[in-house]
């Protein structure tokens, strides 16, 4: 008879495999498989816990085996009690070269079983309704982190709606909503958010946002974590009422700063455009509404949008609201730990940054008395080049560049603009890398 130590197959102990099947990547599938076929039967229900803890369905194929996956897990309650995470991510294109649409709906998995579930990632899917989200989220009681990465919503499905109800307008919440919340009754269960993540794709999340303010206020202060980031169309105001809900426990917030003049934008929300009058651009709006009343803030990341024409005229107006922010009585973050500054360089020259505002900028946040936990600014610089001598678009990099003379350049510039925040200084250049093919 083996030792109780080992297994039938390998001279190892099984508490050395275990340890070694412990720090083997999530997504590692061949390795932990040829781990379970060399451990033999004692280490079949480690291997299987490793397997299904965290379920990711990448590319045409694997999102083509969804249907396998349902069966497995609706026939076998042990092995969906195991599943911790999920990620859909639709990155390629079929067999033939073709691109390929691929709809997620509330169907797609039995989600309704999937009562142990802490983190849903959707990566690149198209959803047939808006109103898909709030379904799929409906049915995960437990689910503590969502992350929705280049998220689409079908154009035909998004067109109708806009045409019948009004637009984004319509939709979108309203002040009263926000105060109003707690009287609603709830429809149904719905999970509390720590961690709510919102970038890039066409999917504006109206529903959601309807869904947490009308009945589920109280859900949405548990948030601590909100990133809502989108280059190419910065609509991050229809979070803003979910942002200001969870005002009082969010510990980080990561959002876009448009330079776009409100009253050009004509997507704006109702209860935004009507509260919108006076200010000059939408991060000025956000500033004053919604950072400067998250009191208890330690990480903010800002990424400044300046106005992408070439014909428009310089302007600092970034930088001094943000030493407006910090500058305020009484201080509005004094748990801040972090800031890190999205900024963006034009031909050698820094744009919004002046001497006179950094120097200002680090006299206020490096203040012990007023921010005592304070310890890092970051600024991360974006390149951008002229395209068509009529915009600005991020400079692109090819894989396989290295770090040049002047990239050492735009790095020691940045520096010695900030330079009076010393140690606590970071300086990273943000590389665009052209899409994978």
């Amino acid at each position: 008879m083996a030792s109780p130590e080992h297994n039938e197959h390998s001279a190892l102990p099984l508490d050395v495999m275990l340890c070694i099947l412990d720090v083997v990547d999530d997504e590692n599938m061949g390795t932990i498989s040829n781990f379970l076929l060399a451990g033999g039967h004692s280490l079949l229900p480690y291997a299987r816990a490793r397997l299904y803890r965290s379920i990711t369905l990448k590319g045409v194929s694997d999102l083509r085996a969804a249907p396998r996956l349902s069966r497995t897990l609706t026939t076998h309650p042990s092995l969906r009690a195991l599943v911790r995470a999920v990620t859909l991510s639709h990155t390629g294109f079929s067999p033939d070269g073709i691109p390929e649409t691929r709809w997620v709906g509330p169907d797609f998995l039995p989600f309704q079983r999937l009562t142990e579930l802490r983190a849903l990632t959707l990566v690149s899917i198209t959803l047939s309704t808006d109103a898909d989200v709030v379904e799929i989220l409906g049915m995960l009681p437990r689910l503590e982190r969502f992350v929705a990465d280049s998220v689409n919503e079908d154009i035909r499905a998004s067109l109708l709606r806009h045409h019948f109800h009004g637009g984004p307008e319509a939709t979108a919440p309203t002040e009263d909503v926000v105060l109003d919340a707690e009287l609603l009754p709830e429809p149904g269960p719905f999970p509390s958010l720590k961690e709510l993540v919102v970038v890039s794709g066409r999917w504006d999340g109206h529903s959601l946002v309807r869904r947490l303010l009308h009945n589920h206020a109280h859900r949405s202060r548990r948030l601590e974590s909100i990133k809502v980031k989108n280059d190419r169309y910065p609509r991050q105001i229809v979070w803003l009422p979910v942002i200001q809900a969870a005002s009082s426990g969010i510990c980080s917030l990561d959002i876009d700063m448009s330079d776009e003049n409100p009253s050009h934008a004509s997507w704006l929300p109702q209860w935004v455009a009507s509260r919108i009058d006076g200010y000059s651009s939408t991060y000025a709006f956000v500033l004053d509404n919604v950072v400067a009343h998250c009191s208890r803030l330690r990480r903010l990341d800002l990424h400044h949008h300046p106005d992408i024409s070439t014909r428009a005229a310089p302007s600092f107006d970034f930088l001094v609201r943000v030493c407006e922010l910090f500058d305020r009585q009484p201080r509005p973050l004094p748990q801040l730990q972090r800031l890190v500054l999205t900024m963006v360089e034009r031909e050698g020259e820094m744009v919004s940054v002046r001497s006179d505002l950094c120097e200002r900028l680090a006299a206020c946040i490096l203040d012990k008395a007023r921010y005592p936990s304070f310890r890092k600014l970051v600024i991360h610089v974006q390149e951008q080049v002229r395209r068509f001598n009529e915009v600005w678009f991020p400079r692109i990099h090819s894989y396989e560049q290295t770090v040049t003379d002047e990239v050492d350049a735009l790095l020691v510039r940045w520096r010695a603009a900030f330079s009076s925040f010393g140690e606590r200084l970071e300086v990273e250049q943000v590389v665009e890398h052209p899409p994978h093919v």
